[in-house]
């Protein structure tokens, strides 16, 4: 700030300090509480695959974005701002408080934290260069690199799972749980039964075999009229080439009494194992971009709703007293023709 003084000194004093500190201290604890709320349950989903748990993690990040934005608006010492910004980038730190040893999740926690120093600086900067407060403006400028630092975060985490918690090289596990192979798995199998009955995914192979030749044999007429022995003889042909054709397709032998879901784990689990250490690490980096441009793609839907419902909490914030908006004088140096 420039320390030449002019008719106005007394009001560019006044509007570049904090002068609620407790208001700051508030804002301060929710950010560090709606972070740690964040990094806390994404953790958990990484153990659980709970999407209740992930829908927790979503809401907190959501209250964390909303205070930020408001750190930006209301907190003026950019040093205050900062030990904040340090204080939530370690609220999110602590939500891995089982693996805060792991460089990888430090350094993380560290990329994010400046991140966050950039999202905020900007939309400083922005309210310097403004001579009439426009919420939308700041929230435009902060809300997307935020938002980016904050999926540049999950992206790593929940891909690297097993590196932190076993940052040893070489033992590197697939970035997704044999659970949440299920998940996606076994619902899928309610498409599949419109067109192969019998079909249910959440059986072993052996039963799921059965199951769709028995299905197979009741719908041939022709089948109808043989001796119940030699339809279970066709049915037993069946589902032995059932279980062959699941074998082929893996690359490998399969357990009668696994689920497809294990079966399936188990296999990409043996051939990611097999790659280089060199291709490994490529691995993951295609999954966490991907994983980075798909979070990347619900940021802009995920900005105007934070941004709608920090506006209407900014404005009740307003009425209720808890800020207001005063008109500030400036004087500064211009350059003209003589």
């Amino acid at each position: 700030m420039d320390n030449n003084k002019g008719l106005f000194s007394k009001n560019i004093d006044n509007v570049d300090i904090d002068h609620s500190v407790p208001k700051i201290i508030a804002l301060a604890v929710l950010g560090v509480a709606f972070s740690f709320g964040f990094s806390y349950f994404i953790d958990s989903f990484i153990a659980d695959q709970n999407l209740q748990t992930l829908a927790i993690s979503l809401g907190s990040l959501s209250g964390f974005l909303v205070i930020f934005l408001f750190q930006s608006l209301f907190i003026k010492s950019i040093w205050h701002t900062n030990l904040i910004i340090f204080l939530e980038s370690a609220g999110v730190l602590a939500g891995f408080y089982e693996r805060i040893s792991s460089p990888l999740v430090a350094s993380v926690a560290g990329l994010l934290f400046l991140i966050l120093l950039w999202a905020n600086y900007s939309g400083w900067r922005e309210l310097q260069n403004m001579l009439k407060m426009k919420f939308w403006r700041i929230s435009k400028v902060v809300l997307p690199k935020a938002i980016g630092g904050i999926a540049l975060f999950s992206s790593i985490i929940l891909v690297f799972p097993s590196v932190i918690s076993n940052p040893i090289e070489g033992n590197y596990q697939l970035p997704f749980s044999q659970s949440l192979i299920e998940k996606i798995i076994v619902p899928a199998s309610d498409i599949v039964k419109n067109f192969i009955p019998g079909f249910d995914l959440s059986l072993p192979v052996k039963e799921l075999a059965v199951n769709v030749a028995e299905q197979q044999i009741k719908n041939a007429p022709e089948a109808q009229i043989l001796p119940k022995s030699a339809q279970q003889q066709l049915i037993n042909k069946a589902a032995q080439d059932f279980e062959t054709k699941i074998a082929e397709m893996i690359g490998g032998q399969i357990k009668p009494n696994s689920k497809i879901s294990d079966i399936v784990y188990e296999s990409l689990s043996d051939k990611f194992s097999q790659l280089p250490e060199s291709t490994k690490n490529l691995v993951l980096a295609g999954v966490v971009f991907l994983i980075f441009l798909i979070i990347e793609g619900f940021a802009i839907p995920l900005r105007w709703i934070v941004s709608v419902l920090a506006f209407v909490i900014y404005e009740i914030l307003l009425m209720s007293g808890f800020a207001t908006v005063m008109l500030e004088g400036k004087s500064r140096e211009i350059i003209i023709l003589k």
